[in-house]
């Protein structure tokens, strides 16, 4: 503490977020040279959301997930369209606009299909940019990525099959989408249950009761 006598240990890590170059900072005179250095140890750049497509989707899914369960809605699906409009919107205002949208789009489909009129108020434009879409990915964009944004628009199998109501055709239940985040968080924590809950948001009982469903599918889980 500042002003202290005593050394108090303490075990932290710290993790800091910026949207400026702080190494022009520095050579400006306007970020302690020192502080810079002791928190540079592991850098992360984050692309902007508008260029990480797979994770808006992803990202969507857990918003509306997130207000249907606050709001007791039942769990809609998303409209091709929507979806379209998901991946070819700019989103200036990074996640925080994304989340805003989707509990927007959860109280205005009230249950039923999002479409993309449910992002739009009277009167907003937002700025697109070059959709980056299946069938006309963006230069450079990772043919995996493209391939798990284009199995998220398929019809679910069951659906397909038969067995309770079907599904409108080019209709994605959310559960759907659920699962594909689920099982992408085991990948990215190379199947840590306690990293994976972390990066959802979600409690590790809430991942592996999740998680025993799918085994009941029939599918593998890592």
């Amino acid at each position: 503490r500042v002003g202290g006598t005593e050394t108090i240990r303490v075990d932290v890590r710290v993790l800091a977020t910026t949207n400026r170059r702080l190494e022009q900072y520095v050579e400006e005179n306007k970020f302690r040279q020192d502080l810079y250095y002791r928190l540079n140890v592991i850098p992360l750049k984050l692309p902007p959301l508008r260029e990480r497509g797979e994770d808006v989707l992803s990202l969507a899914v857990f918003f509306v997930d997130k207000y249907c369960r606050t709001y007791c809605i039942p769990r809609p699906g998303f409209s091709p369209a929507a979806r379209d409009w998901l991946l070819s919107y700019a989103w200036p205002g990074n996640v925080r606009e994304l989340q805003n949208l989707m509990e927007r789009a959860v109280l205005l489909a009230g249950g039923g299909v999002i479409e993309k009129a449910h992002f739009l108020l009277e009167g907003e434009e937002f700025p697109l940019v070059q959709a980056a879409l299946p069938g006309s990915p963006a230069a450079g964009e990772p043919a995996v990525v493209m391939e798990r944004v284009t199995s998220l628009m398929e019809p679910p199998r069951d659906a397909a099959s038969g067995g309770g109501r079907p599904m409108p055709e080019g209709i994605v239940p959310l559960d759907v989408l659920e699962r594909e985040m689920i099982l992408k968080s085991l990948d990215q924590t190379s199947g840590n249950r306690t990293q994976a809950a972390q990066l959802l948001g979600i409690s590790v009982r809430t991942l592996r009761n999740k998680l025993s469903e799918y085994r009941q599918l029939g599918l593998e889980i890592p």
